[in-house]
């Protein structure tokens, strides 16, 4: 996934502009600051990809200078959510569903198409963890979405095959096994 120094920069982008986000109609945020040299280009701002950017490094290794910025940027997280929780709430309720429909077109693309979506699998798993933790963070959207989540993960079964972590191995103390079963594996084309 992420560098650290991207999730870090990232970050600090979307606390620049946290605030106009949350009270702004807009599910995903423009960023106005640049990615650093030699990384690819920002994420879009939303609430899950701030939650996925905080896990990863949680889950890394940082070295004392880093883990000092990431203390203060998770604190200023944190108070933004204090301050704003209204409209953090709203955001999630309105992004879980959003992220439901993104993680089930590629379920449906790859059932299509397994021959050509199956590689994409590492990448486009990160929606149904962003899905997890913006569970996490508002339960009602979780539980308003449960169905459809259950549905997905049953097809997602149909196709999975245990195996590996799929992402950094540093990071998989992170996203342990028992909630991100679907990180421990990967898709599998079935031939005839």
């Amino acid at each position: 996934m992420s560098s650290n120094t991207y999730n870090i920069a990232y970050l600090q982008a979307c606390l620049a502009e946290m605030e106009n986000y949350l009270l702004s109609s807009t599910l995903y945020g423009q960023l106005h600051t640049k990615a650093p040299a030699g990384e690819p280009p920002f994420a879009s701002l939303t609430l899950g990809n701030v939650l996925l950017a905080r896990q990863e490094l949680r889950s890394r290794s940082l070295d004392e200078n880093l883990s000092m910025l990431f203390q203060d940027l998770e604190s200023r997280l944190d108070m933004m959510r204090s301050q704003w929780f209204v409209a953090w709430e709203e955001k999630i309720k309105r992004e879980y569903p959003a992220r439901l429909r993104q993680w089930g077109f590629f379920l449906d693309e790859f059932r299509r198409r397994p021959e050509k979506y199956a590689d994409r699998y590492p990448y486009e798993v990160r929606q149904r963890v962003i899905i997890e933790l913006l569970g996490k963070e508002v339960q009602q959207a979780a539980e308003e979405n449960r169905e459809k989540l259950l549905a997905l993960d049953e097809a997602l079964r149909k196709d999975f095959v245990e195996g590996e972590f799929v992402w950094d191995e540093e990071m998989k103390d992170g996203f342990p096994k028992e909630v991100y079963w679907y990180l421990w594996g990967r898709v599998e084309v079935k031939t005839p």
